[in-house]
């Protein structure tokens, strides 16, 4: 419900303000300031000339939401943090109801067999009814970033690679290159195109998160 208020707002908004640049960038600083992160995200997608980052400053395109179940998760999982957060941005933009063309749904963009199979390992059984939950989704993504990493000995873009096309299909791309051996080579070596650019914006987020948000070793909101 809080997903359609956000649409239903954004598109009230594109109705009374157009190409008012000003007015726009007021709302999305007042929307992004006051935790309307959804809405602020829908801003950002509606109105291009908002994700120039002269108009933005960069901490405000790239925030820090659900914090404690990140903070809970990546602990508990022993994953990065800048690493959840970069998925969460480029997957959803912060938008739990998200759901995608091919299926995948909620902040981490999960597909519901993938779900249903992690959610077997996290003993939880009616996984339909928490599909869109930020808590389980946000700990159902974050276990499963930890099992891809273990699968490719470590290596942020073998697991990045694998969480956007799947593990299977990346299997021969682990058979014929060490991903955690050389990175940037890995990036290139990796046959669809469309997972190599996926891999480079996640990576690009999380160097922007850790500049931005690493503070003696933990993450804050804005």
């Amino acid at each position: 419900r809080e997903s359609e208020d956000a649409g239903e707002c954004a598109r009230t908004l594109s109705a009374l303000f157009g190409d008012d640049g000003k007015s726009l960038l007021m709302l999305f600083r007042e929307t992004r300031r006051h935790g309307m992160i959804d809405l602020s995200t829908r801003l950002l997608s509606r109105y291009p000339l908002l994700s120039s980052e002269m108009m933005i400053p960069a901490n405000l395109l790239f925030p820090v939401a659900y914090a404690g179940f990140v903070g809970e998760n990546v602990e508990r999982y022993q994953v990065p943090p800048d690493l959840v957060l970069g998925v969460i941005r480029e997957e959803s933009s912060f938008n739990s109801r998200a759901v995608s063309r091919a299926g995948a749904m909620g902040l981490m963009q999960l597909m519901p067999s993938t779900c249903k199979w992690i959610a077997g390992k996290l003993k939880v059984a009616e996984v339909s009814a928490v599909l869109f939950d930020p808590a389980f989704n946000i700990e159902a993504g974050t276990w499963y970033l930890r099992f891809l990493l273990d699968r490719n000995g470590g290596s942020f873009v073998g697991a990045l690679a694998s969480y956007n096309a799947g593990s299977s299909r990346m299997s021969a791309w682990r058979n014929t290159f060490v991903p955690s051996e050389d990175p940037m080579a890995a990036i290139e070596m990796i046959g669809i195109e469309e997972t190599r650019e996926y891999v480079r914006r996640v990576l690009e987020s999380m160097a922007v998160y850790r500049s931005f948000y690493l503070d003696g070793g933990r993450y804050a909101c804005d």
